[in-house]
Formats: C-alpha cells, structure tokens, sequence
C-alpha cells in the first residue's frame, strides 16, 4: 500500500490508527453557569524551565472532571462554585497513564482567584526515566506574581 508517497507495511495503518487513538484527550468540562461573581478561578500552570518530564502530558482534573492538560510554561483555568476542591494531575506518555500522580485540596471564595504550581522531584533512575514522565509531582498554591513568570 502506498500513502501518501510513502510504501506501507499491511500492519503499519493498523499500528498509526490505534498510536493516534492512545494520544487522544477526554474532552475538557466547562461549566457555563459560572462567572465572576458567583465562582473563583483556579490558574494551574507547569514551570517553563522544568525539564524533568518534558516528555510527558500532565492531565489536571478538579473534582474528577478533566479541565485540560499542561506541559512546560503552559497554564490553564476554570471556574469552580465557592467551596473545597480537589485537584488532581495525573502524568501520561504518550497518551497512556504513567508515572505519579499528584493531589490538592484548595478551599476558594467567590470572586477568589487560586494559582497553583506543578513541580517535580528527579526519580531514582535518573533523568532519563524522568524524560519519559515517572517523576513524582507535586502541586502547591502560589502568589500571581510566580503564575505570570510561569516559574
């Protein structure tokens, strides 16, 4: 078989459909019942100069619903009703689950905006294995000031 100029194995398109598939995101939840004055904001964001797990996908859900997904220097946020939250950063490789995951509680008022770093710690096989996203994550509130530099 030949795509696009390019000869194919007969095993080749089955291998692509099914690596395109695995990559693959949940579809982001919003809540479009929320606004500024009757929800707070949580900003997540992933250090831009951390390379430990650059290779891999942080997956953010806040109480269970999947918000979006971070690498290096990218941010992302939602609405959410006053109250306690749970946030969870789950790392996938390759669009499969990998590595640690990390958890916080946060408590937010109406018109509050919470920001909220990722970091890492290297893994006992090195940098190697933390290329590839086994490093351990944690996630710790922050002042705006860090959440603009995106450090």
């Amino acid at each position: 078989m030949n795509l696009l100029g390019i000869k194919m194995g007969r095993y080749s398109l089955t291998i692509i459909f099914f690596a395109l598939i695995g990559c693959a995101s949940p579809a982001i939840y919003v809540d479009g019942t929320l606004n500024e004055t009757n929800s707070g904001a949580i900003y997540i964001y992933k250090p831009k100069y951390e390379f430990i797990g650059f290779a891999a996908d942080l997956r953010i859900h806040v109480d269970e619903n999947y918000v979006g997904s971070l690498r290096g220097g990218r941010s992302i946020s939602t609405r959410v009703p006053p109250g306690e939250h749970h946030i969870d950063v789950g790392v996938y490789t390759f669009g499969s689950p990998g590595g640690s995951t990390a958890e916080l509680l946060v408590n937010i008022a109406a018109g509050e905006t919470v920001y909220v770093r990722t970091s890492s710690e290297i893994p006992p096989g090195g940098l190697t294995e933390a290329a590839v996203g086994w490093d351990k994550k944690h996630l710790d509130v922050v002042e705006k000031k860090y959440w603009e530099s995106r450090e």
